[in-house]
């Protein structure tokens, strides 16, 4: 076994094998200053994402994975407007009651959309499935949400186009305004190791900034920190779990023309994303005036007081699901399913778990004791579950000849 193989992943639950490449096109980008007020500059943003996505468009019918967040329904609503409704079909998966799938089948029900919702709560695998497609997939990554997210691209019909919101948030300015301040690459690496570390009880072992093995480039319009967050994080995380190997997919909001517009803005625009949402809430205001993830189930738009007042109900949701899970008050911010209901109530996954966190155990591997997770997470500490889910997927990885 490769100790740094071993430690790169234990420490961000994927191996960043990719550390020269951009999810984007980046020697295409064309970076020109573009001046103009708010409304100024919200033009120009509809205007450009117009023009991309009619020319992403095709005679095939479009499928969109939907979420509850902004950017999969800001691309709905524009095909919405440039093609015929019975073109366009959505999907989305996840558990009832989550966000994500609440939101996505809201909207749809609205403006009568046909859309298919996969609950994975009822998608059965064998270990033998999970590690063929661990052995398929090349990069080490999150193992489960890839193979979800893989259960819906079987879904797909020979004559669709998917149209996927892919780091849409990152281009239009999700990353905090204090990291993208970041000057220095070596501080920016330091930082962006931290705040990465997928295990944040402190179970597993915490890699050093020596040991990531990334070096600057000539790109000066993005940041230290962005640049670590596209190159390693988005390429090695969000792509095989977003894209996969899927070939026949339009990502417009990474299209050369689209990230041209907003690195060229002021910057201040791109904080907390408000040009983008200020250009969603004015040109497409039906579909934002339903609530969306980001604001914690409130509309684009509304007032500060009611996303404080939302936030503060999921969030105290979120600590009671993680506390008590046993309760059964559901984390609505979770992506895809509930870990306790994975590893624990579940009998076909809690004894794959169980069986899988075994076998990596007899392998004498780690420097802490696997079996240590699998007990605490049983009797209901969730602070161990991402720990769990790592040791879970380095096991399935191994026995596929990922990681060696």
């Amino acid at each position: 076994m490769n100790n740094f193989f071993l430690n790169e992943f234990l420490h961000f639950g994927y191996l960043p094998i990719h550390k020269n490449r951009y999810p984007f096109e980046i020697e295409k980008i064309q970076i020109s200053e573009i001046q103009g007020d708010e409304n100024e500059l919200k033009e120009k943003a509809f205007q450009c994402f117009k023009n991309v996505i009619k020319k992403k468009l095709t005679s095939k019918r479009v499928l969109i994975p939907l979420s509850g967040g902004v950017d999969s329904r800001l691309i709905l609503a524009e095909i919405f407007n440039q093609i015929e409704r019975e073109k366009i079909r959505t999907i989305t998966f996840g558990v009832p009651g989550n966000l994500d799938v609440e939101l996505a089948a809201k909207v749809t029900s609205i403006f009568d959309i046909n859309h298919q919702f996969i609950d994975l709560r009822s998608v059965s695998f064998t270990e033998n499935e999970l590690v063929e497609f661990a052995g398929k997939s090349g990069t080490p990554s999150n193992l489960m949400e890839a193979f979800w997210s893989h259960s819906m691209w079987k879904e797909m019909e020979a004559d669709e186009t998917v149209f996927s919101g892919f780091i849409g948030d990152r281009i239009t300015g999700s990353v905090p305004e204090h990291l993208r301040k970041i000057e220095s690459f070596d501080e920016a690496k330091t930082v962006f190791i931290d705040q990465n570390r997928a295990d944040k009880s402190g179970f597993l072992p915490q890699m050093n900034p020596e040991e990531l093995h990334v070096s600057d480039d000539l790109y000066s319009f993005l940041s230290p920190y962005e640049k670590l967050d596209y190159r390693i994080r988005q390429m090695n995380m969000t792509a095989p779990i977003v894209l996969g190997s899927f070939s026949d997919i339009q990502k417009p909001l990474i299209d050369s023309d689209f990230v041209s517009f907003f690195y060229s803005i002021d910057s201040a625009y791109r904080n907390h994303q408000s040009l983008f949402f200020t250009m969603a809430r004015t040109y497409y205001p039906d579909f934002f005036d339903i609530g969306v993830k980001n604001n914690f189930g409130a509309p684009v738009g509304s007032s500060t007081f009611r996303q404080k007042l939302m936030r503060k109900f999921m969030v105290g949701r979120r600590l009671i699901n993680r506390n008590s899970p046993k309760l059964g008050i559901q984390d609505q911010l979770q992506n895809y399913t509930d870990p306790y209901w994975f590893f624990v109530k579940n009998k076909a996954t809690s004894v794959l778990t169980e069986k899988t966190i075994e076998d990596l155990s007899k392998r004498s591997l780690l420097s802490v004791n696997p079996m240590i997770a699998l007990e605490k997470v049983q009797k209901g500490d969730m602070g161990f579950a991402k720990a769990l889910e790592i040791l879970f997927n380095l096991e399935i990885y191994i026995k596929a000849g990922v990681i060696k």
